[in-house]
């Protein structure tokens, strides 16, 4: 099962797309982790009406309802997630359809894959920019430094949309900071 993480902060313009795209994959075995962090607008709402319709959906919030920043959010719901895989989705992004069974081939294809990111199209910010197509890595083992600069610090230059990741990796990366 992959679980797909979501962190919302104010997000309600955008939400309800994040999560069709979750629901129109065409591989099925998922389940949606939203961790609300602390938004004042109607992004609770919109993910409890989700929720309501589809028992794959959880969402979570900080104690207290704070607002306690990505990261945190982010770790959240891996603490919450059950999945041998982890896929990340921005609030303001969306997948195309056949993404998650795309990827999760490229993890059958070899047993030392841990990290799968993908091809990106950007449509709010820049238009038709693009990030090279990647798929699949090697045992962290080989590069251990690349997996925690990647999971730990964003290093910017692969979209965090378009991560799938092993949940084992986290035994050696350790969650986001």
């Amino acid at each position: 099962m992959v679980s797909v993480i979501i962190p919302v902060y104010n997000g309600a313009k955008y939400l309800a797309e994040a999560i069709d795209s979750v629901l129109d994959q065409t591989y099925q075995d998922w389940e949606l982790v939203i961790v609300d962090d602390g938004s004042k607008d109607k992004s609770l709402e919109i993910a409890h009406g989700y929720a309501a319709g589809d028992k794959r959906i959880n969402i979570f919030q900080h104690a207290g309802n704070i607002n306690a920043g990505v990261s945190a959010t982010r770790n959240l719901g891996l603490r919450h997630s059950k999945g041998d895989y982890i896929a990340l989705l921005d609030v303001d992004d969306s997948w195309y359809a056949d993404k998650l069974e795309i990827q999760i081939s490229c993890f059958n294809q070899s047993a030392t894959t841990v990290v799968v990111y993908s091809q990106l199209e950007t449509v709010f910010e820049v238009p038709n920019a693009k990030f090279p197509v990647i798929c699949g890595s090697g045992d962290p083992g080989l590069n251990k430094e690349f997996y925690k600069d990647l999971l730990k610090w964003n290093s910017g230059w692969i979209p965090n949309s378009s991560i799938v990741f092993k949940k084992n990796l986290l035994e050696k990366t350790g969650l986001f900071k």
